[in-house]
Parts: structure tokens; C-alpha cells; sequence
């Protein structure tokens, strides 16, 4: 009896040593950033639209970036995620400014624009995972089917997998799919938003493969419950329902929040880029912002449990600017309203 005993508890010990290393061996955190629209030249800003003359903020949005990555940093993760609008490429119409169009202008401009954000990532040191937005698809003019960087062609060049802007990569047991919301065209036939059936196919090969155990987190930037793409939400909701999907990720709206989709707890990350980073994008949504339009997650993975924290990141043009310079930019905006001008900081 008493053998019998001590052989029950050697088995209990084995299998609670078992179960912590496994806990171990799954547990990891990642950061999620999203929509920190870098640009050349800030992007397709009109001139009157700025808060100082142009080439004083042309470096402003790499010096934020590397702030925040140097923050993130700080926060000992293994790796970043972001969800897409990483890049400012010019995605509307717009006619030619002194007989060169604003596309080519940035095509110019957006291979060292890639150069100093992907320096700026190197220097972290932690592998980083890029997902396509709408402001990294090449779809109107001068864009035409036959230019090798048409679509998600722009995308791919730099992050895209094996000629395409959607794939998958694991981490300790855990499966992550980065999807592409942007690989069809929807509206009018021209702006690439939607989700093709190929990449359907490619979504249900690759979940089969995987199996129908391991915990999955999904990524896209725009957020699953969008009516604008509502029908193809639908299609990839009805081949996640059989397996272990533990979390979508969301960028494109600009500010913080949590829902839930096909019985998927979804967040939304609150942007890099805020509403005074590029300084058009002014959200005034409540209910994306919350009052968070800018920062960035970091999610703790244990076992087969994940959690996650919204950390606020405030980084102001206008701020660094009258830092730099000591004078007031041309324009009135949050900074200035929420500050004693006679204060400098």
C-alpha cells in the first residue's frame, strides 16, 4: 500500500512537471502595432493641410516609429505583428502636381522610405511580420494590370510571400495566418478591397494542414466585422468555425476596440500614426476611438491561453516640431488646445 502510494505520487509529480514545461514551452508575448503610415514625403498631404513647412516633418514619423519600437522593445517580446498601412503609398486620385502625378512621386521616394523604416526595424532586433492595408495596393492611375508592382504587387516586393500578400508562420505550438484584405477588386472595379477565393482555398488548405487543435491567431487589417466586405468575412468565418481560433487581430480603423465575430474575441489596434501623425487623419469616431487613437498592443501567450494589454503611445508632430525649433507650426490642432503655450512641453 505504502509502494503504492509513493508510486501515485512520483506519477502526480511527473505529470505537473509535464504540464508546467509544456506551459513553458508554449508560453511567448508579441507586440501588434498597426497604421503607422511612414512616408517620403507624408504621403498625399495637401500643402495647406500641414501644421509646418513640409521638409521640417518629413523625418518626424521615423523618429515616432523608432520611439515606439525602442518602447516595445523595452517590454521583452519575442516578436511584432502589424497590421498593415505600414507604409503611406498614395491609394486615391489625384491630378498631376507641376505635370508629375503624385504616385510617381512617391514611387520615387518609397524604396528609401522602405530602406530607413526597415533600418529602423532591424535595429530592434526581433523578427517583424508585415500584413498588407489599403495604402500598400498599387490601383489607380498612372496603375495599370500590366505594371509589375499593380495591386498587391507593391507589397510583395518587399513582404510578400512566394508572389502573394497573405501567409502563415508558427510560433510554440501556436499558428498565425496573416490574411490579405486587399486581393480582389470590389469597388467599382478599381480599388483593390476583399478577400478572392483563392485566397479562400489557400485559407482552408493551410487551417487542414494544421490542424484542428492548435491555437490560432488570425490577422487582417481591416476589421472582420466591416459591412464593406462583409460577404467575404463570411466565407472565411465558415472555414475557421472547425478549428482553434483564439484571436483576430485589426488595424485600418485608427483606434482601439474589442468585439466579437463568429464567436471570436477581435481587436482592433489603436493606430501609430493617430490623427496628428499624418495630421489629415482626423478620427472622430467614438466608437473606434475610444479614446485611444494611439498606441499599440502587446500580447502574452501561455499554454493555450492568450491575453493582451493596450498601451497608449503619444507622439505628436507638432510637439516634436516646436521642440526642434521653438516655434509654433502653422496650424491649431489637439496639442495646442490641450497645452499652456508659455509651457514647452
Amino acid at each position: 500500500m505504502k509502494k503504492q502510494a509513493i508510486l501515485i505520487s512520483i506519477i502526480s509529480i511527473l505529470i505537473i512537471v509535464g504540464c508546467e514545461k509544456k506551459v513553458e514551452e508554449n508560453s511567448f508575448s508579441f507586440a501588434f502595432i498597426t497604421d503607422a503610415h511612414l512616408a517620403p514625403n507624408l504621403g498625399s498631404i495637401r500643402e495647406w493641410e500641414l501644421v509646418a513647412p513640409r521638409e521640417s516633418l518629413v523625418q518626424t514619423p521615423f523618429v515616432g516609429y523608432q520611439r515606439v519600437l525602442d518602447e516595445i522593445k523595452g517590454r521583452s517580446v519575442d516578436f511584432i505583428i502589424t497590421g498593415g498601412d505600414d507604409v503611406e503609398l498614395l491609394t486615391y486620385e489625384l491630378p498631376p502636381i507641376n505635370g508629375i502625378h503624385p504616385v510617381t512621386e512617391d514611387f520615387n521616394a518609397l524604396d528609401e522610405c522602405v530602406k530607413e523604416m526597415t533600418e529602423i526595424e532591424k535595429s530592434i532586433g526581433l523578427p517583424f511580420y508585415h500584413t498588407i492595408g489599403n495604402h500598400q495596393s498599387f490601383e489607380y492611375p498612372p496603375a495599370k494590370p500590366d505594371h509589375p508592382l499593380y495591386g498587391q504587387g507593391w507589397f510583395n516586393k518587399y513582404w510578400g510571400d512566394d508572389g502573394r500578400a497573405y501567409y502563415s508562420f508558427d510560433m510554440n505550438g501556436w499558428h498565425f495566418i496573416i490574411l490579405s484584405t486587399h486581393d480582389k477588386k470590389k469597388i467599382n472595379n478599381r480599388a483593390w478591397l476583399g478577400i478572392s477565393d483563392e485566397q479562400v482555398k489557400w485559407l482552408k488548405d493551410n487551417l487542414n494542414k494544421t490542424g484542428r487543435k492548435t491555437p490560432v491567431v488570425l490577422v487582417a487589417h481591416v476589421p472582420f466585422d466591416r459591412e464593406s466586405i462583409q460577404d467575404d468575412f463570411d466565407k472565411i468565418g465558415k472555414v475557421l468555425k472547425d478549428y482553434n481560433v483564439k484571436l483576430g487581430l485589426c488595424g485600418h480603423a485608427h483606434g482601439y476596440r474589442e468585439f466579437i465575430w463568429n464567436g471570436i474575441p477581435c481587436v482592433v489596434g489603436s493606430s501609430l500614426s493617430g490623427s496628428v501623425w499624418s495630421v489629415v487623419r482626423n478620427v472622430n469616431d467614438a466608437t473606434y476611438l475610444n479614446n485611444a487613437d494611439q498606441g499599440y498592443l502587446i500580447l502574452s501567450v501561455s499554454g493555450d491561453e492568450i491575453e493582451w494589454k493596450h498601451y497608449p503611445f503619444t507622439y505628436n508632430i507638432e510637439k516634436y516640431f516646436y521642440e526642434k525649433t521653438g516655434k509654433r507650426p502653422g496650424a491649431v490642432s489637439k496639442y495646442w488646445y490641450s497645452r499652456n503655450e508659455t509651457k514647452a512641453n
